[in-house]
């Protein structure tokens, strides 16, 4: 089971509806404002780290949830 999720979103309200997707964890809602847009992301839990993905807006928004 997973005790630890951190996912990245273009959008507020995107952000919200991952985090009701996990009522039992406790959450932190964050944004970040930058110019971040093609900034590349990667997994370092794996080895080596795998590449998931690029932020497509400017800012975005990181949901923190851990389970309880």
């Amino acid at each position: 089971m997973i005790d630890t999720f951190i996912t990245i979103h273009k959008n507020k309200a995107e952000a919200d509806l991952w985090a009701a997707q996990l009522p039992t964890y406790g959450q932190s809602l964050v944004e970040i404002k930058g110019p971040f847009q093609g900034v590349k992301v990667d997994d370092h839990t794996a080895s080596p780290p795998a590449n998931i993905g690029y932020i497509e807006a400017n800012g975005c928004w990181v949901v923190l949830a851990k389970k309880a």
